[in-house]
């Protein structure tokens, strides 16, 4: 964000130079990816053998999973008008 310079130049009450309504916001993004991450990783724990083959996969779910979550999140802020 301040690496960026980026500014948030809608109308709100701030916080930090940040509106305050996007702490929600943020709270919400990062509530739904620790749900889905503990879903997908829990049920990789419980399905498979423990062993090579499943780690290998926990650890390649971890990472696609990561790239899945940063390209998500750029698309649906993308046409975000006040960026």
């Amino acid at each position: 964000y301040s690496v960026l310079k980026a500014k948030y130049t809608m109308p709100a009450h701030r916080l930090n130079d940040v509106p305050i309504a996007l702490y929600f916001a943020t709270h919400f993004y990062f509530s739904t990816y620790h749900t889905f991450s503990n879903m997908m990783l829990r049920m990789i724990q419980t399905s498979f053998q423990d062993g090579w083959n499943r780690k290998i996969l926990y650890w390649a779910s971890i990472l696609c999973f990561s790239y899945f979550t940063a390209f998500m999140e750029t698309l649906t802020i993308s046409s975000f008008p006040y960026y």
